[in-house]
């Protein structure tokens, strides 16, 4: 689906900025308790973290965006002021673990309470549907954020001879996840499942990697349906691990191969899943796939329960 830019890019990128400036960000300090913004967000990040796990410097440099100089130079103010503690993990000497101190839950205080006023007194004026639909709105814009920001961590590029190995113990992780047992009939009994790269060097055919700092996650690709006809290609083989998930990864990923068949010429797109997979499967039916009764071509995968479609 397209996105307009002057119906809604242009007008959100308004909006922001206005939150932006009303919540006064533009002056760079918390005037009431004289902390930088990273500062109070780095501090709020610890306070609510710390609940469910100890937190890392790299945790907060994750929530808040910042680059690891950054968040060091951050946490070592807070340390100086003495509103957080940075003792060594008792699970992993490498590491810190960041706590706050009676100073720093006592600074927070003083963030909190006029933030939690202000922000009360603008949903006062709303109704109570009006005030559902702006928590979430902002979670769903916050999340999408986040989303376009970590996707910058990741990268994909063709698959080489080097993955071979790799994705075929990523397809056996996610069906072991998915299809737990002596299941039969899938994509790892198929004859190229230790030799992808070779197998996707026919014509009309592309294999996709997914990688992080150099570590392969996940794949996909795209090859002639085998028992179908020239027109129809198969969406073959998307395998992500938990790291890539959660992150629109899938739908870089499936993107990158419906543009690619249809650069090959072709005019629909077929395939094959488990109906346990239901991420993907919305993801499939999101992009237009449709759902039809019974498998086409002759992929050998007897062990798959759903079959889609879709019109390039």
């Amino acid at each position: 689906m397209a996105i307009s830019l002057f119906s809604e890019v242009l007008p959100l990128r308004h909006a922001s900025r206005n939150v932006v400036r009303e919540l006064g960000f533009l002056q760079g300090r918390y005037d009431e308790a004289d902390v930088s913004h990273s500062e109070a967000h780095a501090l709020m990040e610890i306070e609510s973290k710390a609940k469910i796990t100890p937190v890392s410097q790299a945790d907060v440099s994750q929530a808040l965006g910042l680059d690891k100089s950054t968040t060091s130079r951050v946490i070592a103010r807070l340390v100086e002021k003495g509103w957080v503690r940075a003792p060594k993990d008792k699970q992993d000497g490498r590491r810190s673990v960041l706590l706050l101190t009676a100073a720093g839950r006592k600074r927070l205080g003083i963030i909190h309470g006029p933030a939690n006023s202000r922000v009360q007194e603008a949903l006062a004026t709303l109704s109570e549907q009006e005030r559902g639909v702006v928590l979430a709105g902002m979670n769903l814009y916050a999340r999408a954020l986040r989303a376009t920001r970590l996707q910058e961590e990741f990268r994909v590029r063709p698959i080489a001879r080097k993955d071979n190995r790799v994705l075929a113990e990523i397809i056996d992780t996610c069906l072991a996840e998915f299809s737990p047992g002596t299941r039969r009939g899938l994509v790892n009994e198929d004859p190229e499942f230790h030799a992808l790269y070779e197998f996707y060097r026919k014509p009309r055919s592309a294999y996709f990697v997914i990688e992080r700092e150099q570590r392969v996650l996940g794949g996909a690709g795209v090859a002639p349906l085998k028992g179908g006809d020239a027109h129809t290609c198969e969406f073959q083989k998307m395998y992500l691990l938990t790291d890539c998930r959660g992150h629109g990864l899938g739908q870089r990923m499936l993107d990158m191969c419906l543009r690619t068949a249809k650069e090959f010429g072709y005019r629909r797109a077929y395939l094959e899943t488990l109906t346990n997979m239901k991420r993907a499967r919305t993801l499939y039916e999101k992009n237009g796939f449709v759902a039809i009764s019974k498998q086409l071509g002759t992929t050998g995968h007897y062990g798959s329960e759903a079959w889609y479609v879709k019109e390039l």
